[in-house]
């Protein structure tokens, strides 16, 4: 906007010597220009926060366009250790057979149905198989060699979580004869590897904190922290109030580093290791 000043002239005689008019900016108050600037920072800001999410979306989307991460780690598709002789495949439900999915659900309801009740949680057949077989979900799947007998699996998403780009572990388990031996751990350090290879930031998943193998297996076995989505820290002054802690794992950057730790640190122990994701047992 602007502003007209109009300055008359000394008057002579009675006469009115001249006007002269100029025209002047009207400048806001330095107070206004404060908030016009902060105003202008914080669109800016937005803008290059949203331009952020598009290429960690970008990203994600990507990482689920693999069809098969397991042609990256062929050594990895075999695990012979501890009296099991397990071949490894990676699958979306759009390639997962039927009777693969239902052997998924029927394990992961034996090992964790009760487990979700004694923690208070919700559980639903239906919610629990729909999150299973959702489209975004990607599977790790062990079985014999020789008889092709599902032995467990890991159910994974690439997905952002809190504004970070993640692989989420929503399942690892195993069927009883294939406990402790090694396998969970391997298909664990496996899913680092998948990770890695998708530019995640980090792997995230949900264990029950009265779970203690469980905890034992991620904390002291594969050194995962708690993430700062648990409760620990988005509610500090109440985390007796929950039965569960979300804990994460950065994944290593820089070539080759993640393969020498995992063929460092394979090893034959493991344990049973239930976890869970909480999208649907409120």
């Amino acid at each position: 906007m602007q502003r007209l000043i109009v300055h008359a002239l000394k008057e002579k005689d009675g006469f009115l010597l001249g006007i002269v008019i100029k025209v002047k900016a009207n400048m806001p108050p330095k107070q206004t220009q404060k908030k016009l600037s902060k105003a202008k920072e914080k669109k800016l800001k937005r803008k290059q926060e949203q331009a952020e999410i598009a290429l960690l979306l970008k990203k994600i989307k990507s990482a689920n366009e693999v069809e098969d991460y397991m042609v990256h780690f062929a050594p990895f598709k075999t695990y012979s250790q501890n009296g099991l002789n397990a071949k490894i495949s990676y699958g979306s439900p759009a390639n997962t057979s039927p009777d693969d999915l239902q052997w998924m659900f029927q394990l992961l309801k034996d090992n964790m149905e009760e487990i979700y009740r004694s923690n208070d949680f919700r559980w639903k057949d239906r919610e629990k198989f729909e999150e299973l077989s959702h489209e975004s979900s990607r599977y790790l799947i062990a079985r014999d060699a020789i008889s092709e007998k599902p032995l467990g699996f890991v159910s994974l998403r690439f997905d952002l979580d809190d504004d970070v780009d993640v692989v989420y572990c929503y399942e690892i388990q195993l069927s009883v004869d294939a406990r402790r031996k090694g396998l969970g751990k391997f298909l664990m350090q496996l899913l680092e590897l998948i990770g890695h290879k998708a530019n995640m930031t980090k792997i995230v998943l949900t264990v029950f904190k009265d779970n203690l193998a469980s905890n034992h297996f991620f904390r002291e076995k594969l050194r995962y922290k708690e993430d700062d989505t648990s409760p620990l820290f988005f509610d500090p002054m109440n985390p007796d109030d929950y039965t569960y802690s979300i804990i994460s794992k950065e994944l290593l950057l820089g070539g080759g580093k993640v393969d020498k730790q995992i063929k460092k640190t394979a090893a034959p122990e493991t344990v049973l290791t239930n976890t869970t994701n909480t999208t649907n047992t409120n």
